[in-house]
């Protein structure tokens, strides 16, 4: 888990992306204050990436 945190992080300074900034303490809130599983947080951060990269694909059409 530390090792994905780390990941993301670095990843987000790389992109400097509001968004992949924002998530980082959107998923430490929804699993230390709400109690949301790892493993759905993974999965709603993966589909997030995914449609951002779908959206930014067609936009370069």
């Amino acid at each position: 888990m530390v090792d994905y945190v780390v990941d993301m992080c670095r990843m987000a300074v790389k992109e400097q992306s509001l968004l992949l900034t924002l998530m980082i303490p959107a998923a430490f809130a929804a699993n230390f204050f709400f109690g949301v599983n790892v493993a759905i947080i993974l999965v709603v951060c993966c589909v997030i990436c995914m449609a951002k990269v779908w959206r930014n694909g067609r936009r370069q059409r």
